[in-house]
């Protein structure tokens, strides 16, 4: 058997392991670390897989991206509203203006 000093780095942080999952924030994004518990801080390059969604500041432009992939287009992912608006939410956006001008014009009975 081998001394523990003389086991690889990750050898000695499996026998320091709890053996559950690390749970530390992963850098540029807001999932947790999926490693099984290891010392120190998580591995800098590692490439989170979980899926997110992102969305316009309207909210009407929707699409999905892997988060590490997201993070290379759009840098540290703090807020998922990343994507510009487009000429059809300015549009949305205009018509509910226009519904709601015409819902004020309405008159209810005997002017209440």
């Amino acid at each position: 058997r081998a001394s523990y000093s003389s086991l690889l780095k990750d050898e000695k942080n499996a026998k320091r392991s709890c053996d559950q999952p690390c749970g530390k924030k992963l850098q540029g994004c807001v999932h947790k670390c999926p490693k099984i518990c290891h010392d120190g801080k998580c591995p800098p390059d590692m490439q989170c897989t979980k899926k997110v969604r992102l969305r316009c500041k309207c909210s009407n432009l929707k699409e999905r991206y892997v988060c590490f992939d997201a993070q290379q287009k759009f840098g540290k992912l703090r807020n998922l509203k990343l994507l510009k608006c487009n000429n059809e939410c300015k549009s949305l956006k205009n018509n509910g203006k226009r519904e709601e001008e015409g819902k004020s014009k309405i008159k209810t009975p005997l002017g209440k």
